[in-house]
């Protein structure tokens, strides 16, 4: 997270638990006021992903999303 004025700031959540990765990205909102940009890790093991994605996958999506102002983005397919 990256506040007008101040550093990038990070938010921890466990991959592994959706509801508890989405409450940490809601209290660090409470806590911190609006986010500009989350990019979000998700490992292959996790529940519900469909494909292992490549580093040049992963950047390339991350960076469109954000030249593109996405206000959510996916990358890779979900099958």
């Amino acid at each position: 997270m990256n506040r007008e004025g101040g550093g990038d700031e990070t938010c921890v959540g466990d991959y592994h638990d959706s509801i508890q990765m989405a409450e940490s990205v809601r209290q660090a909102v409470a806590e911190r006021g609006g986010i500009d940009v989350i990019v979000a890790w998700i490992h292959s093991d996790a529940p519900d992903t469909r494909r292992w994605l490549t580093h040049e996958e992963i950047a390339g999506g991350v960076i469109m999303a954000i030249q593109e102002s996405k206000l959510c983005h996916i990358v890779g397919v979900v099958d």
